[in-house]
């Protein structure tokens, strides 16, 4: 404001300001980071979704110097508060770089949550522990299907979890808690019920286990179902439920555990 009195009042300039400015440095450090960071994670990512958007950041930065960075290089960024949304991206650029995992004993430190569909996560681990414990059983993932047709054109698409052609077993994930509602039905879910009927008389099976993860206050271990019906052809169609515990502290026997208790619902019948 002294400079504008001094040299614009006094000259009849109202109109004019001085100001002080600096230019826009798109090639500076902050990119710098983003963009060696995102190089390095689409060379470890398999997801190809992932791939796409780390690619397109690339593409974006592309006028950015190509540099290794390190972790410490973070810490010489200065950001504006103005941009104060850029410093999560750093932030996590730092958790990358320094191959490190979120702080969680720090009340004062923000940081990303990461939410995993817990449902898929409990049906992969399940069918990958089967596969790899019980080969002779050829467990088959994500057998899918169609429920009926209409004109010619399939509609309404099945998906199993897990199928057991062998024993004749259809085996579904439940990642949920079996509430005791005290109405004979044992926390089953009655949509569930009528799912697994729908894939037991679709794939000609009599044998539908629904598994379950061992939590507090989950219902009791094991709740069976008939379901009698002239489609089955005099012979009814059982579906039982199961819990399974693998929150096990002792991990050295949690393998040991979970290959008994599968051992003992896989091959119950047979």
């Amino acid at each position: 404001m002294a400079e504008y009195f001094q040299q614009n009042i006094t000259t009849g300039c109202w109109q004019y300001f001085q100001s002080e400015y600096e230019p826009l440095v798109y090639d500076n450090l902050f990119n710098r980071i983003v963009k060696y960071t995102a190089r390095i994670l689409t060379e470890l990512s398999s997801n190809e979704i992932n791939k796409g958007k780390l690619l397109q950041i690339q593409f974006l930065l592309d006028e950015v110097t190509d540099c290794v960075c390190v972790s410490s290089d973070c810490d010489k960024v200065k950001l504006n508060p103005l941009y104060s949304d850029l410093a999560d991206i750093l932030k996590l650029c730092k958790v990358f770089l320094s191959n490190l995992t979120i702080n969680n004993d720090a009340p004062s430190e923000s940081n990303f949550c990461f939410l995993l569909p817990m449902e898929y996560v409990f049906e992969d681990f399940i069918f990958s522990f089967i596969q790899e414990h019980f080969p002779e059983l050829n467990a088959k993932e994500q057998t899918g299907g169609f429920l009926a047709k209409r004109e010619g054109k399939n509609v309404f698409k099945i998906k199993n979890d897990v199928l057991i052609e062998k024993r004749k077993l259809i085996l579904d994930t439940k990642y949920k808690i079996r509430h005791d509602a005290k109405d004979g039905k044992d926390g089953v879910c009655q949509t569930d019920l009528y799912q697994m009927m729908a894939y037991a008389v679709k794939r000609g099976y009599y044998d539908v286990l629904l598994l379950y993860p061992e939590r507090p206050n989950n219902v009791g271990p094991e709740s069976k179902f008939t379901i009698e019906s002239p489609f089955t052809l005099g012979k009814p169609i059982q579906i039982e439920a199961q819990n399974i515990d693998i929150t096990n502290h002792k991990i050295g026997s949690l393998d040991s555990l979970i290959f008994q208790q599968l051992k003992k619902v896989l091959y119950k019948n047979s």
